[in-house]
């Protein structure tokens, strides 16, 4: 959990979940995970928002993790700017936004929110994992 005081860029923060994304998928990615999100906690530092994370293990293709994902977002309540990647899912939820990213050649489904109260987004995360 990253706890910061100022407003959030969630133009920024899409970014970098596609650039986390992108990154997880080459030979080298799980290893370069630990690194991408610590290079992204300074730019987060200057925002407010609480960052909750996890991941599972999946044996899903990639497309059936997507359809998963989509799923698991909208029935979670993140149907506002919604979007379908090639790498994940991302939507919001008022001020709280969600992303599930699906690395099927990694076996691994990551999960994310972002808000400002930390109750809030752990709920939504628990809510995320038990609709995927």
């Amino acid at each position: 959990m990253i706890k910061v005081t100022q407003s959030i860029d969630k133009v920024q923060l899409k970014k970098f979940f596609n650039v986390m994304g992108e990154k997880a998928v080459t030979q080298k990615g799980l290893t370069l995970l630990p690194i991408l999100l610590m290079s992204f906690i300074p730019s987060v530092v200057q925002a407010s928002c609480l960052i909750w994370t996890s991941w599972q293990p999946t044996r899903l293709t990639q497309q059936q993790c997507l359809n998963r994902a989509e799923l698991a977002m909208r029935n979670s309540g993140f149907s506002q700017n919604f979007y379908t990647l090639e790498t994940g899912v991302y939507g919001e939820n008022g001020g709280y936004s969600g992303t599930v990213r699906c690395i099927a050649t990694k076996g691994v489904v990551f999960f994310i929110v972002a808000g400002s109260s930390s109750k809030t987004a752990e709920s939504f995360l628990g809510r995320l994992e038990n609709n995927f």
